[in-house]
């Protein structure tokens, strides 16, 4: 369990570098120049621009074309930092019932910050450990993993295997069925 841990937060550290090092230059198309150009307050707050808060575009860095998301006052496009809020989600299914457990057993070990949103003394809705967010999928989910992927595989709805299909398509029925 810690060598899963230690490796999700090489994911995490991997990802997160990938997302500093990225920037594009805005990209802003003649609809989005009149927008700026005639906006008297930030899209976000709805806040007045003035000298002190003034005007700026707002864009994705992470995306290469139409990256322009609104004029925003100075103080939120810098609040607005990618890196700030960048998290990388864990789902797993019945996290707060047991499986926790485990990782909390050797999350300590990691010299990682760790926070925590409580059911109970022993249960947790979700916890992070840097910008990891373990998550439990059974809170969006009402029923077991097996009797959703068999309900599934009743509906013969290709499209709901579609890339998992595409990426497996060399493999026996059988296989297929358990893959899923």
């Amino acid at each position: 369990m810690f060598e899963s841990l230690k490796y999700i937060m090489e994911i995490q550290d991997k990802a997160k570098d990938i997302i500093y090092k990225t920037y594009y230059k805005i990209n802003m198309t003649d609809e989005d120049i009149d927008i700026h150009n005639n906006s008297n307050s930030c899209y976000l707050y709805f806040q007045n621009f003035n000298k002190d808060n003034y005007k700026v575009k707002d864009h994705d860095h992470l995306k290469e074309k139409n990256n322009y998301r609104g004029p925003a006052c100075n103080n939120c496009n810098i609040k607005c930092n990618k890196n700030k809020y960048f998290k990388l989600p864990v789902i797993a299914h019945n996290l707060k019932g047991y499986d926790s457990h485990f990782i909390f057993q050797y999350a300590g070990l990691l010299n990682r910050s760790i926070s925590v949103i409580p059911l109970t003394d022993e249960k947790y809705l979700s916890f992070q450990i840097d910008n990891t967010i373990f998550l439990d999928s059974y809170q969006f989910t009402l029923c077991s993993l097996d009797k959703l992927v068999d309900g599934m595989n009743k509906s013969n709805n290709k499209e709901l295997f579609k890339n998992f299909n595409e990426e497996f398509n060399n493999i026996t029925d059988e296989l297929n069925n358990l893959l899923r």
